[in-house]
């Protein structure tokens, strides 16, 4: 007897019991047949004589691979791209070329078109993504194939600048407050006093005026952005400007 009050027969005996089972399961009372059949059904899967039932796994709609489809294997990577030599070089070359209104958006649709060009598919559902900084950063994540093809075109685009050469470009956050900062191009007469608030694109125009009564031209491929809700100034230029901008933000505060 094993534990719990069971029965536990050697195999022969057992095969012996349900052959007796079935030959007087037409005389016998039901309920002795069901009792037996259950001590056969419990016993014999403990002794190893009935396999256990493994349970099917059925895989999800659309989760198994195509086994014969190659798998992309991604890599990331980060390039320079001239700002100067960009606008220059590529706008021209794409379908719709207004460069002198690029701002950071466009400039990713030029980018997306450039690649178009060059045969590079960048479709984020492929798992491709793409990343630029006014300052050129460029941050890629694609096949090896698509990333040396890019190198390729950023090495050609250099090739076909015309231009001299210039300082790199940084990128330089100046916080500030909003209030005292318009209220000091006001007095310069850029900002009209009259309205209680200027709309960003006056402030915009104002501070583009200034710095170029500075010396300082932050025409493209140079670029600010004056963010009045979180309070600071993000300018795109040589260190050399730069050293200008800082100070004046501060002083019209």
């Amino acid at each position: 007897m094993g534990r719990g009050g069971i029965f536990l027969f050697p195999v022969p005996v057992l095969q012996k019991l349900c052959y007796i089972t079935s030959m007087r399961a037409a005389t016998n009372d039901h309920r002795h047949v069901f009792f037996t059949r259950l001590i056969l059904a419990i016993a014999l899967p403990m002794m190893g004589q009935v396999p256990a039932i493994v349970p099917k796994v059925v895989p999800a709609t659309g989760a198994a691979e195509n086994p014969t489809e190659p798998t992309m294997h991604l890599h990331i990577r980060s390039f320079f791209v001239d700002p100067y030599q960009f606008h220059e070089v590529v706008p021209p070359k794409l379908p719709v070329s207004e460069e002198d209104n690029l701002d950071a958006t466009e400039v990713f649709k030029a980018l997306c078109q450039w690649f178009a060009q060059l045969g590079l598919d960048m479709n984020p559902t492929n798992g491709k993504s793409m990343f630029w900084h006014d300052d050129g950063r460029l941050h890629v994540r694609a096949s090896s194939a698509d990333l040396a093809t890019i190198e390729a075109a950023i090495t050609a685009m250099g090739k076909d600048y015309s231009g001299k050469p210039h300082p790199r470009l940084e990128i330089r956050v100046i916080h500030l407050v909003p209030d005292p900062f318009e209220e000091g191009l006001r007095k310069l007469r850029l900002l009209s006093s009259e309205a209680a608030t200027n709309s960003l694109a006056e402030v915009r125009a104002a501070v583009f005026l200034r710095f170029a009564e500075l010396g300082v031209n932050l025409a493209r491929p140079k670029t600010f952005h004056y963010d009045r809700s979180r309070g600071y100034l993000a300018v795109c230029a040589p260190r050399a400007d730069l050293e200008i901008v800082e100070p004046e933000v501060a002083r019209l505060q």
